[in-house]
């Protein structure tokens, strides 16, 4: 009796390690799609929001084809992760050359502008957080996506700061440890999405129920034409 408890432990604990090193080889493997779709720089906006589509849905426990969803996300979302990145590299370019600007002027009004144009980079960052997320998820226009992404970090602000320190965390370590970069990346983005299913799952919740509202309403309209119909015969 004890040798088969045994050996159904090992078992156990051999198919536990075999769950974790595939999960890690998946999650890599996204890592390195983003790093390759992100050489042109220019598409880095719709390589994150194709990398965040994937790995939503490990989160999710929706596990598909890597490939064939990464490459499906980074077709859907281009356009609109594209404008959303330029825009987001523009102001953020824009910020930091202003905030370096007024940072070696060495005054007291300067210091107090430096003081505000770091906060509006930390706003930008939080933004910057939660818009390939929120672009792979919710359809909808580019404008409409923008201001999402700009009122999530605020309604759910105690997940935002776990999300900026997490942020910062990787980015510290990636910014000593280039060549693990894609590591970083790739563990920073898969920790992250578990924390954007939870934050997205009552706008989810309320857009199915909208769906169920509009296709009962569709089907009771569909009724009554039918009904109409069936009256003239």
């Amino acid at each position: 009796m004890s040798d088969s408890n045994g050996g159904n432990s090992l078992f156990d604990q051999n198919r536990l390690i075999w769950v974790i090193a595939n999960r890690v080889a998946d999650v890599l493997a996204v890592a390195l799609l983003w790093l390759l779709f992100s050489l042109p720089v220019v598409t880095i906006g719709a390589s994150s929001t194709a990398a965040y589509y994937v790995y939503l849905k490990m989160a999710r426990k929706e596990d598909g084809y890597i490939w064939r969803n990464f490459i499906k996300s980074f077709k859907q979302n281009f356009m609109q992760a594209t404008v959303l990145w330029l825009l987001q590299a523009a102001i953020g370019a824009g910020l930091g050359l202003a905030a370096y600007y007024y940072y070696v002027q060495e005054t007291v009004v300067s210091a107090g502008i430096y003081a505000f144009l770091g906060g509006m980079m930390i706003v930008v960052l939080m933004v910057c957080i939660y818009l390939p997320p929120v672009v792979c998820r919710f359809s909808n226009k580019t404008f409409v996506l923008l201001k999402t992404a700009m009122f999530m970090p605020f309604k759910h602000f105690k997940w935002t700061l776990v999300l900026v320190v997490l942020f910062l965390a990787f980015a510290f370590i990636g910014w000593f440890v280039i060549p693990f970069v894609i590591i970083v990346y790739g563990v920073y983005a898969y920790v992250s999405s578990f924390i954007f299913v939870r934050i997205f799952k009552p706008y989810e919740d309320e857009i199915r129920k909208r769906e169920g509202y509009a296709a009962e309403a569709e089907g009771r309209n569909k009724e009554k034409e039918e009904n109409k119909g069936d009256r003239r015969k």
